[in-house]
């Protein structure tokens, strides 16, 4: 019998599903780095992975300049999934974050989080925040 079908598979036992508090969210996100960024182009949909920081109010991200994502975002609501395996509990949590990109109020920002990345000399860098405005996850763990 295949380990992937059969009585013990993991595909075929049932799944509990539980939606994390805010706090648990928040939690998830400050100890992730990295995550999928989707925003609407003039060519439809896109979602691109990106390295991102995590404060009180909003996400912070550090962009070439000459991304698409710079072009098409600023102003308009996007959204930042990250997601991955909890081993310890045997689970897997998604995290979703809803807000508008825009550029910092401060751009003294960048200074006070790790957006632990660094860039090669002569690319020109574009920091961008995104709004926690709705926060989100969902763990989902095999019985």
């Amino acid at each position: 019998m295949s380990p992937l079908r059969g009585a013990d598979s993991v595909y075929d036992r049932p799944r509990q599903h539980r939606q994390l508090t805010e706090r648990e969210c928040r939690t998830w996100l400050s100890s992730h780095r990295e995550g999928r960024l989707g925003y609407a182009t003039g060519r439809g949909p896109r979602a691109v992975v990106v390295n991102y920081a995590v404060t009180n109010e909003q996400i912070v991200l550090r962009l070439p300049d000459y991304s698409e994502i710079t072009q098409y975002s600023l102003g308009e609501e996007v959204t930042l999934e990250v997601d991955g395996q909890e081993p310890s509990i045997g689970a897997s949590e998604i995290v979703t974050v809803r807000g508008r990109a825009h550029r910092p109020d401060d751009p003294a920002i960048v200074s006070t989080v790790d957006l632990g990345e660094s860039w090669p000399a002569g690319i020109r860098t574009y920091v961008m925040c995104v709004d926690l405005t709705t926060v989100q996850g969902t763990e989902t763990a095999v019985s």
